[in-house]
């Protein structure tokens, strides 16, 4: 739990990082599969960043 505490910050901008690709990738590509990934990636980012009830963004 202490590792997870400690290096917070580096798997944030992980996460941020594949999430921001990803959505480069659905972007560009025109089927409506890839954004399903893409949704289901931000929940986790959103889960992680706490942003729960009105903290979401719309």
């Amino acid at each position: 739990m202490s590792w997870l505490i400690e290096n917070f910050g580096t798997i944030y901008v992980v996460a941020s990082s594949v999430v921001g690709t990803a959505a480069v990738i659905a972007s560009v590509t025109p089927t409506p599969k890839d954004d399903e990934w893409v949704a289901k990636a931000r929940k986790v980012l959103d889960m992680l960043a706490f942003n729960v009830g009105n903290a979401r963004n719309r």
